[in-house]
């Protein structure tokens, strides 16, 4: 039996073999932002593998059905022009879509931008010279947010400059409950200052926004998580605690086997690594043929 147990599994190392072989080469993982004007649109990782902004664009572009890219061409290179109909220029003529590289506003076009594993990829609607709000919460103690913008500007030779600057003149949601909150707006240094009977214990969303005359954002909005815990007297967690798990045993006993048939610990180790090789086999030929079909 054991010759025959290591025929099969001779067998199967060859199928699992050339099954692993014929998997296609594994992608690099990138994040997608996409904030459109007045509204985030997707936030989502993706696999994928092509090397460009553009390349990375089209690729999630075929495969995502809650996004449609429209993707320009010019003498100067691609350029992204719109998403689900937002479309460059319709907020003014500096406004349009912006794209930054792990928070970093690249100086080329898309198709020179490589993209890497682990990047985060952000799209967003707005005024060219719109910016990306950091809030910082050192002071919540006092009631205080401030909120700080990397800007990027270029000199003549297209090289970027990073410039820390305040975010003035933009209206901050401070959340109380789920769908209360209270609005300020922040002063020259770019800091709102929260009443104190708002400063309740517990966990409150921030959020802000800014637009300009003709409508375009120029204010990058924050995560949908975003916001700071308070601290105070300590709660019970949440939830009752049980273990809903139940403990399932197998019943003793069972049938007895017949002699001729009688498997020793040998031939269950090989039977063992068989089924085992079998199954990876089977899972990796069944991705393949999801991403081939």
């Amino acid at each position: 039996m054991k010759k025959t147990l290591v025929l099969i599994l001779t067998t199967i190392l060859m199928v699992s073999c050339y099954a692993f072989t014929a998997k296609a080469a594994p992608g690099k993982n990138v994040k997608l932002i996409i904030e459109g004007n007045s509204s985030r649109i997707i936030s989502e990782s993706y696999s994928v593998n092509t090397s460009t902004a553009t390349g990375v664009l089209l690729e999630i572009d075929s495969m995502e059905n809650r996004i449609s890219l429209t993707i320009s061409s010019s003498a100067y290179g691609s350029y992204l022009t719109g998403v689900n109909g937002e479309t460059s220029g319709s907020k003014g003529t500096n406004s349009g879509w912006m794209i930054k590289v792990n928070g970093v506003a690249p100086s080329v076009g898309i198709d020179s931008i490589p993209i890497n594993d682990g990047d985060t990829i952000l799209l967003y609607f707005a005024d060219m010279y719109a910016q990306n709000p950091v809030p910082d919460y050192s002071r919540i103690e006092e009631g205080i947010i401030s909120f700080s913008s990397e800007d990027t500007t270029y000199d003549s030779s297209w090289n970027p400059i990073v410039s820390t600057n305040p975010v003035v003149g933009a209206t901050v949601k401070w959340y109380t409950g789920e769908n209360t909150f209270s609005t300020y707006t922040t002063d020259s240094n770019g800091e709102i200052t929260i009443a104190e009977e708002e400063l309740t214990e517990g966990f409150h969303r921030v959020a802000i926004e800014k637009y300009n005359a003709e409508g375009a954002n120029i204010a990058i909005r924050l995560a949908d998580d975003e916001g700071v815990t308070i601290s105070g007297q300590s709660r019970e967690p949440q939830g009752s605690g049980e273990n809903q798990s139940e403990n399932n045993e197998e019943p003793a006993g069972g049938e007895e086997e017949e002699p001729g048939n009688t498997v020793d610990a040998g031939d269950s180790l090989f039977i063992l690594i068989a089924v085992a090789v079998l199954s990876a086999a089977g899972m990796a030929v069944s991705r393949n043929k999801r991403k081939t079909a």
